[in-house]
């Protein structure tokens, strides 16, 4: 189990599981909002291929071919999201794992990519441009520069690309 706080001491605990060339996560973040469950499926290069979203009655399901097509819980086609390749979950660090875990990286070399991000509670959608940059490495731990059009911040992963800081937001206990 990896668990996270912010600074209004909300939590998140998430399990993570490999099993039969698919990455599994089952995670529950408690806010002040309530309870907010979600679960995700990837494939073996940490690309999403599948989320599920429940806070109170309401729900949302994402399919992704992986090759930047989406689709809704119906198997409809979400055109304005096409050419995303993650997901971007507004109250969990997690979701910064999946491209800092399915790219190569190059110290000092940014990469630019298209997201959807998920805006929690209201579970909204849309497609954004985020940057990451690899700063430096030390000691098993690596500092990313993370970029979106509105915000900015230093985000700290430890060997295998999980969040251990993400200052003023997030911080693995």
């Amino acid at each position: 189990m990896i668990r996270w706080k912010n600074q209004q001491e909300e939590t998140e605990e998430l399990f993570l599981a490999e099993k039969d060339r698919c990455i599994t996560i089952q995670s529950t973040v408690h806010s002040s909002a309530g309870e907010i469950h979600y679960s995700l499926e990837l494939d073996p290069s940490w690309t999403f291929r599948k989320g599920s979203f429940h806070i109170g009655d309401q729900s949302l399901t994402l399919h992704a071919d992986g090759a930047g097509s989406w689709f809704d819980g119906e198997s409809r086609p979400i055109k304005e999201l096409t050419g995303a390749i993650d997901i971007d979950i507004s109250c969990t660090p997690f979701t910064n794992s999946l491209p800092i875990n399915r790219m190569e990286w190059v110290q000092g070399r940014t990469v630019s990519m298209d997201v959807v991000y998920l805006s929690v509670p209201d579970l909204t959608f849309r497609k954004v441009n985020q940057h990451y940059t690899l700063l430096r490495e030390s000691s098993g731990i690596r500092e990313f520069l993370y970029q979106s059009p509105t915000y900015e911040s230093s985000i700290f992963v430890d060997r295998k690309g999980l969040v251990v800081d993400y200052p003023d937001l997030f911080l693995r206990i």
